[in-house]
């Protein structure tokens, strides 16, 4: 199958077997294997992870379209983003979060790194995407946790049409038989706000009670983004909370705002 990939394909996959190499010759070749943090490792297995999934399935298929966005979803900008929001829900002890909506939740990045995280109490995260190959992969990168009950699952539903008190929908079976579930979600993520054209509509759609955690940035440049925020008071007054936490990231070309808290 080797020869059917495109040379931006083999580049790509080139850089996934990099950034493994580079992180194993740092760390597990060293000396420093007994020093590793708990993030360090979680990083290996994501890597990891990637590698096996485009290896095994979407580089031999010659997927084109994930071509583009596969070194955006492998971004420091990406990473680090997820990993500062389950940063942040360990400092202020925000661990039992129960059942997630995860709206948008793309290749299901997120929810990898949450589901790998012992420290956090999660009963199961629900991916929601309007795109089905990101249904598709955010399923392969997070197979490990649908061999039982679910753990993880992702649906091709718009999170418009969700009912975010308690919404039934049907999602696949391996088998490709449908199966209706009735979920009252615990808490809700949308790290993606940046993509949302008809936030006001969305967000009217969210109840109370529920813990709402919100990610936007400031990257105007990117054409894909249709509803960026100059600063953190914009997002707050786009998404008025009782806060339990406010806060910024900043990145070498923009920066990434973060909301958690409870809608008043």
């Amino acid at each position: 199958m080797a020869k059917k990939l495109t040379e931006e394909q083999k580049c790509l996959f080139s850089y996934i077997d990099s950034i493994r190499r580079v992180f194993r010759a740092t760390y597990f070749r060293s000396n420093q294997a007994k020093k590793l943090t708990e993030e360090q490792i979680l990083l290996f297995s994501y890597i990891e992870g990637i590698r096996r999934v485009f290896r095994a399935k979407y580089f031999r298929s010659n997927q084109a379209k994930i071509i583009k966005n596969i070194a955006q979803f492998s971004s420091f900008g990406q990473l680090h983003s997820k990993l500062w929001l389950i940063d942040i829900l360990k400092e202020k002890k925000l661990l039992n979060l129960g059942d997630i909506f995860l709206c948008a939740g793309w290749y299901g990045l997120l929810a990898f790194f949450l589901l790998h995280d012992k420290k956090l109490a999660i009963k199961r995260v629900f991916n929601f995407e309007i795109d089905p190959l990101s249904v598709s992969i955010s399923e392969d990168l997070n197979r490990n946790f649908m061999q039982k009950d679910w753990k993880f699952k992702a649906t091709l539903k718009d999170i418009l049409e969700l009912n975010y008190q308690q919404d039934r929908f049907d999602t696949l079976k391996a088998n490709g038989e449908a199966k209706t579930l009735i979920v009252s979600p615990d808490t809700i993520i949308n790290t993606s706000c940046e993509h949302i054209s008809n936030f006001p509509q969305w967000w009217n759609k969210l109840p109370q009670k529920k813990l709402i955690i919100l990610q936007n940035n400031d990257f105007f440049q990117n054409e894909e983004h249709n509803n960026c925020v100059s600063s953190l008071e914009e997002f707050k007054n786009q998404a008025p909370l009782d806060f339990l936490y406010e806060g910024k990231l900043k990145f070498e070309r923009y920066q990434r705002f973060m909301l958690i808290g409870y809608k008043n």
